[in-house]
C-alpha cells in the first residue's frame, strides 16, 4: 500500500486550473506508467487514487486459459460487484478487457474487451474496433 495514496484525480484537477502543474501530472504518470509494467496487480480506488501496486491475488489451480496476469484478471472478476468496483487486463500483446460493477462515464457496465475476446464470467463483452 502506498502510504499516502498517489492521487491522480487530484492531479488532473490542478491542471485545470494551473497549467503551470503540467509538469507534476507528467511526472505521476510516469511513475504510474511504470507500476503498470511491474508484476503484480495495480489498485485504485474510486477516487482516482492509485492505493497499490505489485499486488497478487490467490489463484484458482489452473482454471483459466493463459498466463498469471489473466488468470489474477479471472480471479478478480469473481470479485468486482463485491467490494470491488472494476477490473482491468493488459495483456504484454496489447490485448485488453475491463469488466465493471456499474457504469462510469457514459460506459454501461459489464465487461469490454479491446483486441480479441476475453470472456469474465456471465457478463456480455464486446470488441473494440
Amino acid at each position: 500500500m502506498l502510504e499516502p495514496p498517489l492521487n491522480i484525480g487530484f492531479a488532473v484537477e490542478n491542471v485545470l486550473r494551473d497549467t503551470g502543474t503540467i509538469p507534476e501530472l507528467q511526472a505521476l504518470e510516469s511513475l504510474t506508467l511504470g507500476m503498470f509494467g511491474s508484476d503484480g496487480i495495480v489498485i485504485f480506488d474510486t477516487k482516482a487514487r492509485l492505493l497499490a501496486y505489485r499486488g497478487f491475488t490467490k489463484l484458482k489451480p489452473a482454471e483459466a486459459n493463459g498466463g498469471a496476469r489473466r488468470r489474477a484478471y479471472y480471479a478478480l472478476c469473481e470479485k468486482v460487484g463485491h467490494g470491488l468496483g472494476a477490473a482491468f487486463f493488459q495483456s504484454q500483446d496489447g490485448a485488453s478487457s475491463l469488466k465493471m460493477a456499474q457504469a462510469v462515464s457514459g460506459l454501461e457496465k459489464g465487461t469490454r474487451n479491446f483486441g480479441y475476446h476475453v470472456p469474465c464470467g456471465n457478463a456480455w463483452t464486446c470488441r473494440h474496433q
